[in-house]
């Protein structure tokens, strides 16, 4: 299922005001809404966008070992600085991380250990779930 890039640009207004002209923000909303399956999937990436880099397409972090908006690990720099190959790959990550970290869903993706990424993965699932409630209070009205 392709999502509406409309939706994800609101999406991305809700984790923060002006979130969605921030950077990149544009771009990684097409880019969401195009590898998103479900609106809950597009907010975690939103959220994750946003944390990793404020939507910073060709961001480097974590000494020069992060790559892109979604800060990505153990990819080559222009794959990182990719936003459609990024999303994708930060995608299945996440995937990943919640069915090996049931506890801690963001662990895994955030630090290559449930344990080690335990007080990141809580704060960022703690914000998505923020975003989600934002986000079905408006399908209510």
């Amino acid at each position: 299922m392709m999502l509406d890039v409309q939706t994800v640009v609101f999406i991305l207004s809700l984790i923060a005001p002006g979130a969605e002209r921030l950077n990149d923000a544009p771009k990684v909303a097409e880019s969401i809404a195009r590898y998103a399956e479900t609106e809950d999937e597009a907010i975690k990436l939103a959220v994750m966008g946003y944390y990793e880099s404020r939507f910073k397409g060709t961001i480097t972090g974590d000494n020069g070992h992060a790559f892109g908006y979604l800060q990505l690990h153990n990819v080559e720099e222009q794959v990182g600085f990719d936003i459609d190959k990024s999303t994708l790959i930060a995608r299945d990550r996440l995937r990943k991380s919640g069915e090996r970290c049931p506890d801690f869903p963001i662990a895994l993706y955030a630090s290559g250990s449930c344990q080690r990424g335990r007080h990141v993965s809580n704060f960022r699932i703690w914000k998505i779930r923020e975003v989600q409630k934002k986000f079905d209070s408006t399908k209510e009205l």
